[in-house]
């Protein structure tokens, strides 16, 4: 009942609905928004999908797909979103409306029977044992649906599973202890005694995660970001980052863009951060910012001592340093902005490397419009900006990104990746 095939019905030209993704993909319909992952080539895929009545929809994400197929196994598996709206709104299976579906048919000549595998919500996943006859199994994971835009999509991730036992995560460093989580298939590695220069900052989100964002510098060397993280997606989730790093004074500076924390009126988030197999900064309860600070730059030894080096300035600016500023001056920007109550923006490098970043009405006044500009090097960065009545990015004298309304991250990549120079 999730597509025409496979069921009666007596009306004639109803219900209106669609045949089912493995249906579709058979056809040839839809062909210019196929996707094909191989998930022994292809460790991880992540994408959107949109609905069959939005295959000609202008405003299309780039890059979205109507139907992505699964191969390498046995059996071809077919995901789609199954939003009920236009030719599919009346779509007669009930439980599997506006949720991202899985169907399969084997790959012999023989198999011609497509069946529903799956029917999932948010945070919903379907996993294949042994794919592709080996002792690994893939994990298709619905990340996000999203309902209440006008081009509604599904966000989903496709993940061949890394390990089945602790041997499978050996990552050949001495510091960490590794282990396989059997449930995600996922690693592990967690610090242990052996290097006394591990750092690890375990985060626990609340209720709305894309407000939270974190860096943390080496206050010895420019304020050089060693770790960082922000703009998280999933809501009452764990995140985990760690580094080796040498002895200094580091500061974890973590902000809250609506200046509420992240516990414990939105649920109990909470921050644990660890160096040389000692906590030195664990919170969640604060307003906008907070800043704790250990070590220090004549640091003779890594062993910290937090109960003496640990403070909390509460108060402290929520602006977040950037890097050691570039030598030369290789890509120029210029942002021009009208602020609205929570305006807040960011360059990373990669996903989670925040070079230049700024928050809150503490910096900027509702209703003001601002200039921003700086020196970047050359390279790939992610632009993201949240809550401004309109905004204008300009690279190097040319407009690359503008807006208005924003409310929820807007984010634009821009440059060309590559390793970035210390």
């Amino acid at each position: 009942m999730s597509g025409m095939m496979g069921y009666s019905y007596l009306g004639d030209g109803r219900p209106i609905m669609c045949f089912n993704t493995a249906k579709n993909w058979e056809l040839g319909w839809y062909e210019d928004k196929h996707e094909i992952v191989n998930p022994l080539n292809t460790n991880f895929w992540e994408g959107d999908l949109i609905g069959y009545s939005d295959y000609q929809n202008s405003a299309s994400p780039e890059g979205s797909s109507i139907i992505l197929k699964i191969e390498g196994h046995n059996k071809n598996y077919f995901v789609g979103f199954n939003r009920k709206a236009g030719i599919n709104s009346q779509n007669q299976q009930s439980d599997a409306m506006n949720k991202v579906t899985v169907h399969s048919v084997g790959t012999t000549t023989t198999s011609v029977s497509s069946e529903l595998e799956a029917k999932l919500s948010i945070g919903g996943s379907f996993v294949i044992p042994f794919f592709g006859d080996t002792d690994h199994s893939v994990l298709v994971q619905v990340e996000n649906i999203d309902m209440s835009v006008d081009l509604a999509f599904a966000r989903v991730s496709v993940t061949y599973m890394q390990c089945t036992s602790d041997t499978d995560c050996d990552d050949g460093s001495s510091c960490t202890t590794n282990a396989c989580n059997l449930s995600t298939g996922t690693c592990i590695h967690a610090p242990n005694d052996h290097c006394s220069g591990f750092m690890e900052m375990i985060l626990l989100t609340d209720k709305f995660p894309a407000e939270t964002s974190w860096t943390i510098i080496d206050n010895c060397k420019n304020d050089e970001v060693v770790l960082s993280g922000g703009f998280y997606k999933n809501k009452f989730a764990t995140y985990t980052d760690s580094a080796n790093v040498p002895p200094s004074q580091y500061t974890l500076k973590i902000q809250d863009t609506y200046g509420d924390g992240i516990c414990c009126g939105q649920g109990s988030g909470s921050f644990h951060v660890k160096f040389a197999d000692e906590t030195v900064a664990i919170g969640g309860k604060f307003g906008k910012s907070e800043e704790h600070t250990w070590g220090s730059c004549e640091a003779a030894s890594p062993t910290v001592s937090p109960a003496a080096s640990l403070t909390v300035s509460p108060t402290a600016s929520p602006t977040v340093s950037p890097t050691a500023s570039p030598t030369t001056c290789e890509m120029t920007y210029e942002l021009t902005f009208k602020a609205a109550a929570l305006t807040s923006w960011e360059f990373a490098y990669g996903e989670n490397v925040s070079l230049v970043s700024h928050y809150s009405s503490e910096v900027y006044q509702p209703g003001s419009t601002y200039t921003e500009s700086g020196c970047l090097k050359s390279n790939c960065y992610h632009f993201v900006i949240k809550d401004a009545e309109s905004y204008s990015l300009v690279f190097d004298g040319a407009e690359f990104a503008s807006g208005e309304q924003i409310e929820d991250p807007e984010v634009s990549l821009y440059g060309t990746c590559r390793p970035i120079e210390s």
